[in-house]
């Protein structure tokens, strides 16, 4: 019995580990970040065309210390919050994430 708690953990982990990166994959953030990163581009600044550029310090993950500084207009980082919350909303109606905690299902 001890044999199959022991073969259980791993399994349970690895399954978690490639649903998160599946997850971090989806996320378009990489696009908008090469959008506002490119040349014409100022930190805290404005772009070519006069939109305001918003620099952000986000907490790497796996990573008590690092940083990393990402560099999106507002209405980038406006269009990436309202996508997330869009995405949260989607994984609790399908029924992903269960709010009451509810075994059954």
């Amino acid at each position: 019995m001890r044999t199959l708690a022991y073969l259980a953990v791993p399994l349970a982990c690895s399954i978690g580990m490639s649903a998160q990166e599946a997850y971090a994959a989806s996320i378009p953030a990489v696009a908008f970040v090469q959008a506002a990163s490119g040349p014409g581009v100022e930190p805290n600044g404005q772009t070519a065309d006069g939109e305001q550029v918003e620099c952000r310090r986000i907490k790497v993950t796996g990573s008590r210390i690092k940083r990393k500084r990402i560099c999106m207009t507002v209405a980038q980082w406006e269009e990436q919050g309202r996508q997330g919350r869009n995405q949260a909303t989607e994984m609790q109606d399908s029924g992903t994430i269960d709010p009451a905690g509810d075994p059954t299902g």
